[in-house]
């Protein structure tokens, strides 16, 4: 220990003359040292110019194995005390939760805000970050608190310029870079396209290591971009979920419309917009004004692509008129077919034997997806009697047994339309055509035949 003695200068009394020398040494203090100080107190931590540049102390740069980073201080850190500060340049990004062992003190989690652990790129290479050690994080086994800001990650809007590549693929360069795309996770990216686009779209994007990893650019609830979404010199905006870059703002699905060109059930349509694309897409929207009725099954053929069949109720053909000439259809492409929008009319015809005898059924299915809604039968002449003539159609009521009795029963499910001839009708009576007399028929000159529909 050092000692110092202080001995006060010389005082002048007001009677005593003033000399020279009492001037010079006119309150001018005497100190004296006394003691030794020991090699402790003046090794290592004394204090040097050089020991007074700020940083000097507790600083380095860390090796890694992975995610688990050493670091080297000198002078050493002699323990790790809670709130002990250092600083440190990280030597290569981090890719998930990492720990730091200071001179050999303890393998610690390296932790950011609200004790999380740091995520993929909260280290980035050749960045330097201040920590403190806190004993009470991690769960109380102690962690280094990052108190500079972390992240690899991004935020704010970022610039990619002008892609390169081709239309289906481009390719962007943001500043500051990523270390992975996961740092560009719901950060907006804008950049100028290239080429506008003729299906699909993969986003390519350099990383910081000069990597280039891509990701599908989506649109309206992560469907895959058709021809157009992305036209030459416009200005577009992605932000990236973890797995596709969602585009902001995306147009609205493309409504192509003309006039058929076609003939009987082939409809043709050269839309305006023009449709440039090479093949039909799952959604795509096309309305034609029909200039023929149909009579059957039908197709459409837009831009020459090929002709497709058009569907009413997801999977049934057309019927006769369901497309009217000089109406206005909107079809919608599942992938397949055309479906056509609005109510559905499904029809279907059955025939089928007339039961036989009484209390006996004829089944016929009627072919249509649900119950029919309607539901029309009829006994068609096959061999001519009472001067009915083959093809002639009778509404099935006007068949009795004799006395007045309708001896039928008619009921229909989501398969089949049931016939049922009652325990009245052991005999079948109807009018002659031409004289109207009550006379009896014959079963065998006769067939069942029922109208069905469907509208959904």
């Amino acid at each position: 220990m050092i000692s110092a003695t202080v001995t006060p200068g010389t005082t002048i009394l007001p009677t005593t003359p003033l000399t020279p020398s009492d001037a010079n040494a006119l309150g001018t203090p005497t100190i004296a040292f006394s003691g030794t100080l020991s090699t402790a107190e003046i090794a290592a931590g004394a204090v040097t110019a050089a020991k007074t540049t700020p940083g000097a102390y507790f600083y380095g740069t860390t090796s890694n194995s992975g995610n688990d980073y050493t670091l080297t201080l000198s002078p050493a850190l002699a323990s790790l005390t809670d709130g002990a500060e250092i600083a440190f340049k990280v030597n290569a990004s981090n890719t998930g939760a990492a720990t730091l062992n200071v001179n050999a003190l303890g393998v610690k989690a390296v932790r950011k805000l609200n004790d999380a652990a740091v995520a993929a790129a909260d280290l980035r290479a050749n960045a330097v970050y201040v920590a403190r050690y806190n004993t009470a994080w991690n769960g109380g086994a102690g962690a280094w608190q990052v108190l500079s800001a972390t992240g690899g990650g991004t935020s704010g809007n970022l610039w990619g310029g002008t892609s390169t590549g081709a239309a289906n693929s481009p390719a962007i360069a943001v500043s500051p870079a990523p270390v992975a795309l996961a740092d560009l996770a719901g950060v907006p990216v804008a950049f100028k396209v290239n080429a506008t686009n003729t299906g699909a779209v993969t986003l390519t994007v350099t990383l910081a290591d000069a990597s280039t990893p891509n990701a599908a650019i989506r649109k309206n609830g992560e469907q895959a971009l058709t021809t157009g979404d992305i036209t030459a010199n416009a200005v577009v905006t992605v932000i990236y979920n973890g797995t596709y870059f969602i585009l902001q703002s995306p147009p609205a699905p493309a409504l192509y419309y003309g006039a058929d060109a076609g003939a009987n059930d082939d409809y043709v349509v050269n839309p305006v917009p023009a449709y440039a694309g090479s093949a039909y897409y799952t959604g795509m929207v096309v309305a034609f004004k029909a200039n023929t009725a149909n009579t059957g099954a039908a197709t459409l053929n837009v831009s020459s692509i090929g002709a497709a069949t058009i569907k009413k109720a997801v999977s049934s053909d057309l019927n006769d008129s369901d497309i009217r000439a000089g109406q206005w259809v909107t079809v919608v492409y599942d992938g397949t077919n055309w479906q056509m929008q609005g109510p559905a009319i499904v029809k279907s015809t059955v025939t089928g034997s007339v039961p036989a005898a009484a209390s006996s059924a004829t089944t016929l299915a009627h072919g249509i997806s649900g119950t029919p809604q309607m539901v029309r039968v009829v006994l068609r002449c096959v061999t001519g009697e009472l001067n009915y003539v083959t093809g002639d159609e009778v509404a099935i009521e006007s068949f009795t047994n004799g006395s007045g009795y309708v001896p039928w029963a008619v009921t229909t499910d989501g398969t089949n339309v049931i016939v049922r001839r009652t325990s009245l009708g052991a005999a079948l009576y109807t009018g002659n055509k031409t004289t109207y007399a009550w006379a009896a028929m014959t079963p065998g000159n006769w067939e069942l035949k029922a109208y069905c529909q469907h509208q959904s």
